[in-house]
């Protein structure tokens, strides 16, 4: 795999929403925002969070995924212990 040019995900990205894609990058700084709690490893794991090149790159793949049919939907659901229609959380 080789990262987008500049390390940026394509902005056109197909079937993704700008409102969408300001959602998605709000809850990534979310989880990569360090906590007085985090052990060394997940304040490590946190760190690549944050580390922009690296996650364009894996935003820029992910974004080139298909939505998933809802048979996945409710598999993941299931897994995560949630409802597949939930709605979204406000950022």
């Amino acid at each position: 795999m080789t990262r987008p040019l500049g390390g940026r995900a394509d902005a056109t990205s197909p079937g993704v929403s700008s409102a969408e894609r300001r959602i998605m990058r709000a809850r990534l700084a979310a989880m990569a925002a360090p906590r007085d709690s985090d052990t060394p490893r997940v304040a490590a794991l946190r760190a690549v969070l944050r580390d922009d090149a690296l996650m364009a790159h894996v935003t820029a793949n992910v974004e080139r995924w298909p939505p998933l049919s809802e048979e996945q939907r409710e598999a993941l659901a299931a897994l995560l212990g949630r409802s597949a229609h939930r709605p979204r959380r406000p950022v």
